[in-house]
């Protein structure tokens, strides 16, 4: 059985107290998409947390490739139940073995200070660009991706900067909204910023995501578009790290995000594997 939403992907199947398992929904093609891991991996967390506290990180390791049609069993450890945070540890597993381990923080709300260094981005609305996005079928149609901004004739437009938007419904669970970002935080960071030159119709890299974090700053709800951007940090010993950033359509900053992923050139001289 394969989802066909994102609100669908979040619906776990609980064995237990701490036990669940998620569908490895064919998503983003034959490899299984990491950002289906994480948010699966969050949402499982979040069933196992006191009421009124909220997920403010994340931080996930791919330790290997996921298999569509295989059902994720999710597992999660109680780590420290304080007086403000909470935080769970979760092991992602298929057929035994271990596909990914994230740790998530959850915070009680709290008010303080609201700065952030930059503003919002300029991007053209989603409704006026007319360059299709080269990405636009990859999460199989549960999300619509757009391009920010139009590329001259001939050109491909880069995967970043692009608007996102979740198709269906998601419910009035706020926790399942955040959840739902992080199904999104894992778009496009490694193709967009880490491996720029790697775009286009012949690669010449392959790349894989090894760890990926998320920080969840101003989150509301998941409904409606979302702007994504990136931006490569350094590369070295065939890895590259890149950071972005996830704005809603009013320019609020929702989310950061930070990937570290493996680089490796495909003509011979690498092996593709891990």
């Amino acid at each position: 059985m394969t989802a066909s939403s994102v609100l669908e992907v979040l619906d776990l199947e609980r064995r237990g107290a701490d036990r669940f398992v998620g569908m490895a929904s064919a998503v983003g093609g034959q490899r299984l998409y990491g950002g289906l891991v994480a948010a699966q991996g969050l949402r499982a967390a979040q069933l196992t947390v006191p009421a009124g506290r909220v997920a403010h990180s994340l931080h996930a390791y791919f330790l290997r490739p996921g298999v569509t049609g295989v059902p994720i069993d999710l597992d999660v450890a109680r780590h420290r139940d304080g007086r403000s945070f909470t935080t769970r540890a979760i092991t992602a597993s298929q057929q035994g073995e271990v596909i990914c381990s994230l740790m998530a923080s959850f915070q009680e709300r709290e008010d303080g200070d609201d700065w952030e260094a930059e503003g919002p981005p300029t991007a053209t609305p989603p409704e006026e660009v007319r360059t299709p996005h080269p990405l636009a079928d990859y999460l199989d149609g549960m999300v619509e991706i757009v391009s920010a901004r139009d590329t001259p004739p001939g050109e491909t437009a880069p995967i970043h900067p692009c608007w996102v938007r979740i198709r269906g419904e998601l419910g009035e669970d706020p926790d399942v909204h955040l959840a739902a970002l992080a199904f999104l935080s894992d778009f496009g960071i490694l193709g967009g910023g880490v491996m720029p030159r790697a775009a286009g119709p012949n690669p010449r890299f392959m790349g894989a995501s090894l760890d990926h974090a998320v920080w969840f700053h101003r989150v509301d709800r998941a409904e409606g578009w979302f702007h994504i951007s990136s931006r490569p940090v350094t590369n070295a010993g065939s890895r590259g790290l890149a950071h972005g950033w996830l704005h809603d359509r009013d320019g609020t900053h929702v989310a950061s995000m930070s990937q570290e992923g493996l680089i490796r050139l495909t003509d011979g001289r690498r092996r593709p594997d891990r």
